[in-house]
């Protein structure tokens, strides 16, 4: 009984991961060519611009203090517990608290051009306008897909995925692509007001005003260490993004933004394999609260990762010195810094399966001292090779460092919770060599062709690259995680059989 329980299990897992994946290939897939179309229609300037007002966005979600994520933790956790009647209270107590927020934000957003009069142009006024609308969408966006991924509707989110992906192209091609910026304030309330639309429409999703004392002080319990440590978070994701506009201007910025195309795409894997897992961890964890639980989802999904993203990452790297200049030639100046930060960014979402244990056990609020940390090197850096002249290269490698320094922080945390000192040193080796491995052989194949470019170069670089690490999959430890992502693929297979 007990192992039919896990065969389903499994078979759930499966089904959940290639559907996602699948979404998330395709949405990439589509979203590579929409933001060449977007960054072709805005330029390095409205770019810039458009860059800088998302920023603003990243901030305003968190005035939330973390109750949709808490509520993705919550969910879950209660699942496992047994507890079910709370569930639907949580999920409209949370509603209600962030209908109330997302208003009060957006209001404040909506004045402001009131107060600036004349001091940015009217193109930036209108951006906060519309912001204000996009902040309230985006509130409400984001706690339909946490309840969704809490209940594990992973085909619903699938199919969001793919409408958003369908609908931005769309958009993107017709009224970005003449209206330019104000064309981009039009997309992106519609895509996100018709998504919403259709996800309530498909699980029949209602929400009520409801206020419940008891229920919103536990999710701020666990909201707000999030809240804190999402604000760290984000001050660190984007400390190089302020930095550039704030230090070398809006059109670096532009430049730059094609390293954030970059991190995008090699984040997809890593990220969606972790959302489909996470709110089971939460479940047996609910069930016994033990670490035992938990220690699986730590050391095999992360090397599991690395080495998948060895695979991507040189292909990826040589891509983009060969289709930037065809696809888009404005942006060729901000190619150098793409490829250094998605060298550092490797080891980035290598921490995220450690992220899933850190909140999985309620320590969250440990987060906040490790990114200050890692914002700090960061910005030190960042701020050093700027004064020094490196411009936009030189913030990419201060990124890329403070990348590497998260990874070593986070995981550090995680693997002494049931490691010795012997046992941590040897997840690091396994990791570390590949690594410098795979760096060494990008420089050395980019040496081979120096002065040379086009599409044919690009495929020669490829091939080596896969030549040069083919033996970490043969005689290192990427063979027994090409094993796992064999065995991961045969299962979809027969869930998708089935």
């Amino acid at each position: 009984m007990e192992d039919a329980v896990k065969n389903l299990e499994k078979t759930a897992i499966a089904k959940d991961t290639v559907f996602y994946t699948i979404s998330q290939f395709f949405s990439q897939g589509i979203g590579v060519i929409t933001s060449i179309i977007i960054r072709n229609a805005l330029g390095p300037l409205y770019m810039g611009i458009w860059s800088a007002l998302k920023v603003i966005l990243d901030y305003a979600q968190y005035t939330g203090l973390g109750i949709t994520s808490a509520v993705y933790c919550e969910i879950p956790y209660l699942r496992g517990a047994g507890k079910y009647t709370e569930i639907e209270e949580i999920k409209n107590v949370s509603f209600s608290f962030n209908l109330i927020v997302s208003l009060v934000v957006g209001g404040i957003l909506f004045l402001c051009p009131f107060f600036l009069g004349n001091k940015y142009p009217h193109y930036v006024l209108t951006g906060l306008r519309v912001l204000a609308i996009i902040v309230i969408l985006t509130f409400f966006n984001n706690l339909m897909i946490s309840i969704l991924r809490a209940d594990k509707k992973f085909i619903t989110i699938s199919k969001t995925l793919m409408l958003n992906a369908i609908l931005t192209i769309v958009f993107a091609a017709f009224v970005v692509s003449k209206y330019r910026l104000y064309g981009m304030y039009l997309t992106i309330p519609a895509v996100l007001f018709i998504a919403s639309v259709f996800m309530m429409a498909s699980e029949k999703m209602t929400f009520r005003i409801y206020f419940n004392r008891a229920h919103l002080s536990r999710l701020m319990k666990i909201g707000i260490p999030l809240f804190l440590s999402g604000i760290f978070y984000t001050i660190y994701i984007t400390v190089d993004k302020i930095m550039v506009i704030k230090m070398l201007g809006a059109r670096e910025l532009g430049y730059y933004s094609l390293a954030i195309l970059m991190t995008g795409v090699i984040e997809s894997f890593p990220r969606l394999f972790n959302i489909v897992l996470f709110p089971r961890v939460q479940e047996k964890y609910g069930e016994d609260q033990s670490y035992e639980t938990v220690i699986k989802y730590v050391d095999k999904p992360t090397k599991l990762v690395f080495f998948a993203g060895i695979i991507f990452l040189g292909h990826i790297y040589f891509m983009i010195s060969g289709l930037v200049p065809v696809l888009m030639p404005k942006y060729v100046p901000g190619i150098v810094s793409a490829k250094i930060v998605l060298c550092g960014f490797l080891m980035f979402v290598l921490s995220m399966s450690s992220e899933n244990f850190i909140l999985t056990v309620r320590k969250q609020v440990y987060q906040i001292p490790m990114l200050l940390a890692a914002t700090i090197v960061s910005f030190l850096i960042n701020f050093y090779f700027i004064k020094c002249g490196f411009g936009i290269m030189g913030v990419a490698l201060g990124t890329s460092l403070g990348y590497i320094l998260y990874f070593f922080i986070e995981t550090y945390f995680a693997i002494r919770h049931f490691w010795a000192r012997n046992e941590i040193f040897a997840f690091y080796k396994a990791i570390m060599i590949p690594y410098f491995y795979v760096l060494i052989a990008l420089w050395g194949i980019e040496k081979c062709f120096v002065g040379k470019s086009g599409i044919g170069i690009m495929i020669s670089q490829m091939l080596l690259y896969a030549l040069f690490s083919a033996p970490l999959f043969f005689f290192g430890s990427g063979r027994s995680a090409v094993r796992e992502i064999g065995r991961l693929l045969r299962s979809d297979y027969k869930t998708i059989k089935r």
